[in-house]
C-alpha cells in the first residue's frame, strides 16, 4: 500500500503473517482515519486529504505500546491509533515508566487516540484496561450510532473523553473483503477522530498535541446520558482556522452595495459573505417603497454568536425595526440536527427564515442579537 510497516515486537521493518493476522483489522483502521478522498475504492478516511499513514505490530503489551510511542515521537509521527487493548497484572500498574513515557511523548509532539473498547465496560472502574484508562494525554474514544446516542457495545465513564461515529463505517477493501466492509466498533470511531486531529494540524502547524487534544472535545456537542462530548469535525478545524481569518481592521471602511439577482435578491456581487469572530461587515440597498426585507442569516452556533442591526439612512424616511422568526432546522442540536453543516433551511421548511425586519417602528436602529 505504499505505507512504511514496523514490527514493535521485534523492533524491526515489516510485519508478520499467520494465524491470527488475517482479519485486516489494522488496514480497516488506517483507511477510516487516512483512505486518500477520491480513491475510488468505497471509502475515505477523516483526514484523507492530509493524512499520511504507517502500520505498526504489536502484541497487545506494555512494552510494545510505550515502544510505538517512542518510535513515533522519533520519526516525526504526532498521533497515533491504538484500536486495542491489553489489561495489566496489577491493580495500579507499572505507572512510572508508563507515565514517563506518555509524557515524554506529548511533551515532543506524539500522543495517542485510543479506542475505548467493544466490552461496554464502565471505565475505569470495571478494570484497569491500557491504554484507554489512566494514559497520560492520550484521548480516550467511545462510539456512537448515527443518532448520537452511546453505541450499545461500546465502554464509557470518566476515562471516556469524546465520543465519535462507530456503527456501519465505510473502510477500504482488504483481500478478504475485495468490495470494502462497513464494521462497527470504537476501533473506527477512533481514527475516524485521529483523521480530524489530522486536518487541524493542517489547518494550523502552530497547535501543539495537546491543544489539537482539547480542541477536539471543547468544540464536541453536548451528548446525552453516558455520551459526554461528540466530535464536530466541522467546527474544530474552523476553530483552528479562526486565528488565519482575523483581519488587521476589523470593522469596514466602506459599505459593499448589494444588488437585487433576477429572483429579486439582494446579495453580495461575489455570493455568500464570511464574517469572522469580532469582525463588522456593512453592506447597503436601496428599496423604493414599503417592504418586508427578510435577511437570511448563516451561521455555526458552536463557533460563534451573530447579530444584525438595520439603519434606516434616508432621514425621510420611516425607521427600521426587526422582529426575530426562529427556524428550529436551523438550530443545531446534535447529530442529525445539521450539527454538521452551518446553520441553514435551504428553503426545506416553511418557517426557513431565521430573522426578519420590517421598515416601520419609531427607532432609527434596530437591533438583532
Amino acid at each position: 500500500m505504499g505505507a512504511p510497516w514496523w514490527n514493535l515486537v521485534t523492533d524491526s521493518s515489516g510485519i508478520p503473517a499467520g494465524p491470527g493476522r488475517t482479519n485486516y483489522h489494522g488496514q480497516r483502521v488506517a483507511s477510516a482515519a487516512g483512505a486518500a478522498v477520491g480513491n475510488n475504492l468505497g471509502s475515505a478516511g477523516s483526514g484523507g486529504t492530509v493524512a499520511r499513514i504507517a502500520y505498526f505490530h504489536d502484541d497487545r503489551t506494555a512494552d510494545t505500546a510505550k515502544r510505538a510511542m517512542v518510535r513515533c515521537t522519533q520519526w516525526g509521527i504526532p498521533f497515533v491509533v491504538y484500536s486495542g487493548e491489553f489489561v495489566s497484572v496489577e491493580f495500579f500498574f507499572g505507572t512510572s515508566a508508563w507515565n514517563d513515557t506518555f509524557n515524554w511523548a506529548a511533551d515532543n509532539g506524539t500522543i495517542m487516540f485510543a479506542a475505548a473498547g467493544n466490552e461496554n465496560r464502565h471505565l475505569p472502574d470495571d478494570a484497569v484496561q491500557r491504554p484507554a484508562t489512566r494514559t497520560p494525554r492520550a484521548l480516550t474514544v467511545g462510539a456512537t450510532n448515527a443518532d448520537g446516542t452511546k453505541a450499545s457495545f461500546s465502554s464509557w465513564g470518566t476515562s471516556v473523553d469524546v465520543w465519535a461515529p462507530g456503527v456501519g463505517i465505510p473502510v477500504g477493501p482488504t483481500p478478504s473483503a475485495p468490495a470494502g466492509s462497513s464494521p462497527d466498533g470504537t476501533s473506527f470511531a477512533t481514527p475516524l477522530t485521529a483523521g480530524i486531529a489530522a486536518m487541524i494540524r493542517s489547518v494550523n502547524g502552530a497547535l501543539d498535541v495537546d491543544e489539537i487534544r482539547d480542541l477536539i472535545v471543547s468544540t464536541g456537542w453536548d451528548g446525552v446520558d453516558k455520551v459526554t462530548k461528540g466530535v464536530d469535525a466541522y467546527a474544530a478545524v474552523w476553530a483552528a482556522m479562526a486565528g488565519r481569518f482575523k483581519e488587521t481592521n476589523p470593522t469596514e471602511t466602506r459599505k459593499e452595495r448589494l444588488f437585487p439577482n433576477a429572483a429579486g435578491v439582494f446579495e453580495p456581487i461575489f455570493g455568500d459573505a464570511i464574517n469572522r469572530r469580532g469582525d463588522t461587515d456593512e453592506f447597503e440597498l436601496e428599496v423604493k417603497t414599503y417592504s418586508t426585507l427578510v435577511v437570511d442569516l448563516q451561521w455555526y452556533a458552536p463557533l460563534a454568536s451573530l447579530s444584525i442591526e438595520l439603519v434606516n439612512e434616508d432621514s425621510d424616511g420611516l425607521a427600521a425595526s426587526v422582529s426575530v422568526k426562529k427556524c428550529r432546522e436551523c438550530v443545531p442540536e446534535g447529530p442529525g440536527r445539521h450539527g454538521d453543516l452551518p446553520n441553514r433551511c435551504a428553503g426545506q421548511c416553511p418557517n426557513r427564515v431565521p430573522t426578519h425586519g420590517k421598515a416601520h417602528g419609531s427607532s432609527p436602529r434596530s437591533r438583532l442579537p
